[in-house]
């Protein structure tokens, strides 16, 4: 169940800034290079609609809009992300501590409750993205797409650097 949830937590966490910064880019010498997620530092929305704009083929209005609409759904976001982390941190103080059922349940309806709220703020940026083309978006999710399996792949280690295969109360009990 833990796994589930932490699963469920870091997919609304990190599909909106994987969305947002998911464009393959090349660097100088040609090589692939790709744009990190979000990380808690405010991310260099100028950097990466450059990066995009060779990418997607952008015309200046339409990068100058797509900058101006990511760093509305970033400033929007980071009220939610914080819900959520705080939810988890509670969440997990509440499991170590052994809290009842009643308030895990009501740590797991906040963390519902955030999803939702990421989910509809980002359907909200999805929508303002109605002056890219169709062909442009989808690119856009495909870079996004390509960014959540390398992420997932290559880019987490397990709980505080240890074993993936643990839980995070340590134990291998798969709950």
């Amino acid at each position: 169940m833990k796994r589930y949830i932490c699963a469920v937590l870091a997919a609304a966490l990190l599909a909106p800034a994987m969305l947002a910064v998911g464009v393959r880019a090349q660097d100088e010498e040609g090589g692939p290079e790709m744009a990190e997620p979000h990380d808690g530092a405010k991310p260099d929305h100028a950097k990466m609609v450059e990066r995009m704009k060779k990418h997607l083929e952008l015309t200046d209005d339409q990068a100058a809009k797509l900058k101006a609409a990511m760093e509305e759904h970033h400033k929007a976001m980071q009220p939610l992300w914080q819900q959520a982390k705080d939810s988890m941190k509670k969440l997990g103080e509440q499991l170590k501590a052994k809290a009842p059922d009643s308030d895990v349940q009501a740590s797991l309806d906040s963390l519902k409750s955030a999803h939702k709220a990421v989910a509809a703020e980002e359907e909200k940026f999805h929508d303002s993205l109605s002056f890219l083309t169709p062909t442009q978006r989808a690119k856009m999710l495909m870079g996004a797409m390509h960014m959540r399996r390398e992420h997932m792949m290559h880019g987490k280690k397990g709980p505080k650097g240890g074993d993936k295969d643990k839980d995070h109360d340590g134990d291998n009990d798969g709950d």
